[in-house]
């Protein structure tokens, strides 16, 4: 049995509250937001405005991947009155909330504490996705709150608190559904030693009928209002029609890069996962396993563009597994913690880590260095501070939410921009009588059913569709003008589903029809 222990001295504490100052300036120091957060902004104020949860007004299309992060931000933002400044704080606060339960609630020792601060201060995916004004932050906090529950269950010897479990389990699938794998391991095996405790299966479908509930809530509302039961964005980027084993080529590129530019987090995903199974802790171990399934994905879907992104979360549950550790004697605490500077500072040396990285960016000329032209990943963060989006290094006024754009309660269409890339910023810096037609299908009903343009060059995250003939023409009367038969029937479906009024019968039987297959 397993206890989370929490009894700092007073020189500990003031250690502590030492790293978390530390922490705290360096996350203010790098903030910067991301493209594809932007995208989300744009729904966020459509929302806010009266518009409805859309992109494209008059067009229910689920442009966002992280409802729960969504409606986190649709809240604060409603009193705070600016997206921008709203993400940055938001993020801030809930990275160091989660950084505080890691520390302070869930490290065994004060030991292990010092050991996982000096270890995420030094990666990049960590600190880079600790802002961005992507959901990183939340599903930071979400997977500490989602282990504390567990240790929770286990130390009641599962006989209770299984339902809190599903339902935090239910919020890590809301702020982003990839990252259930990760939690995977430990619910299976809750649910397993729940039942055998207590030898009920109608207690068991009953604590995870409330634990569900409200994730069975949003999917009933999603399938209504937008006709489709996952974000539109899982649509454009998993039904690409790219071979299997290109698809692996590029997560395996994902992984080399992530080894290339930012060799520790990667480095302590590993060690951890060696940690647990040599060990033979069972909890490390299912978190370990669920940390396995999360890489496979990653492999199996070919990575994504913005480098490190997606390594943030399973090392930040390889943190855990660490803090779990409680080292016999202080010499070897102090050898560990000696490696762990130095390939910290190797880490600085190779790519120049997030501790020094801010205002640096400005001094490279070149925008164009942030990619890295064989694999089509990228230096996000360095590209976007480039661009003006850091919170320290943005130009006077660059955040300055302009909000005149929102006073007409009716919009009528007045032009249509065709892009691809840079969705967001387009979003948020032209007016609502502009259509934005993403031919990387984030934001399209229609493109994202379709296979991509060229199966052969493409880049993760950038899934280009051809535009239908008679597409364009389509969307700017709303009417169905497309010339090919298969598709004008599609998109028939599609219109209804997307545009039509939300009670109409027919509609209610198109979304039945279309998710079934039929």
């Amino acid at each position: 049995m397993m206890r989370m222990v929490n009894s700092p001295s007073k020189n500990k504490t003031i250690v502590l509250l030492f790293l978390f100052a530390i922490f705290t300036v360096i996350l203010i120091r790098t903030a910067w937001l991301s493209d594809d957060a932007l995208i989300t902004f744009k729904t966020v104020i459509n929302f806010t405005s009266g518009y409805g949860l859309v992109f494209n007004l008059g067009e229910r299309v689920q442009a966002y991947t992280h409802t729960l992060w969504f409606f986190v931000l649709s809240f604060f933002y409603y009193f705070i009155g600016n997206i921008y400044y709203t993400t940055f704080l938001v993020s801030i606060t809930t990275s160091m909330l989660a950084v505080y339960l890691l520390a302070n609630r869930i490290a065994i020792h004060f030991t292990s504490t010092l050991w996982v601060f000096v270890l995420l201060l030094f990666s990049s995916a960590f600190i880079d996705f600790s802002t961005s004004g992507l959901e990183n932050p939340m599903s930071f906090l979400l997977i500490s709150v989602y282990f504390m529950c567990f240790v929770k269950l286990q130390n009641d010897e599962y006989r209770k608190g299984l339902t809190l479990l599903v339902f935090v389990f239910s919020l890590l699938f809301l702020n982003r559904p990839d990252i259930i794998l990760i939690g995977l391991p430990l619910l299976i095996y809750a649910t397993f030693k729940s039942f055998i405790v207590n030898q009920s299966i109608i207690k068991l479908l009953f604590q995870y009928a409330l634990g569900l509930i409200l994730l069975l809530a949003w999917e009933i509302f999603s399938i209504f209002y937008y006709g489709f039961p996952l974000p539109n964005t899982a649509y454009a980027k998993l039904g690409t029609g790219i071979q299997q084993s290109e698809l692996y080529y590029q997560g395996l590129s994902y992984f080399l890069d992530s080894i290339q530019y930012d060799p520790i987090t990667l480095i302590v995903i590993f060690a951890a996962l060696a940690l647990s199974f040599a060990r033979k802790h069972t909890v490390q171990i299912l978190l370990s396993l669920g940390i396995i399934l999360y890489l496979l994905y990653i492999l199996k879907i070919g990575g994504d563009f913005m480098s490190g992104r997606f390594f943030a979360v399973p090392f930040f549950t390889a943190l855990i597994i660490l803090s779990l550790i409680k080292f016999q004697n202080n010499h070897i605490f102090l050898v560990v913690l000696s490696i762990s500077i130095v390939v910290g500072f190797s880490s600085i040396q190779i790519n120049g880590s997030s501790i020094l990285r801010g205002e640096i960016y400005h001094s490279e000329v070149d925008p164009n260095s942030f990619i890295r032209k064989n694999t089509g990943i990228a230096d996000e963060r360095k590209f976007y501070h480039l661009k003006g989006y850091g919170f320290l290094t943005a130009k006077e006024g660059h955040f300055e939410q302009k909000i005149n754009n929102y006073e007409d309660t009716y919009v009528h269409l007045n032009s249509i921009l065709q892009v691809c890339g840079g969705l967001g910023e387009y979003s948020m810096t032209n007016k609502l009588d502009v259509y934005i037609l993403d031919t990387c299908a984030l934001s399209d009903p229609l493109l994202s059913r379709l296979p991509i343009k060229n199966i052969h060059h493409w880049r993760a995250g950038h899934f280009q569709r051809a535009v239908p003939d008679g597409y364009r023409e389509s969307i700017f009367t709303n009417e169905n003008l497309i010339e090919k038969p298969e598709l004008k029937l599609l998109y028939d479906d599609i219109r209804l589903i997307t545009r039509g009024d939300l009670f109409d019968r027919q509609r209610l039987i198109t979304i039945a029809k279309i998710n079934l297959g039929l």
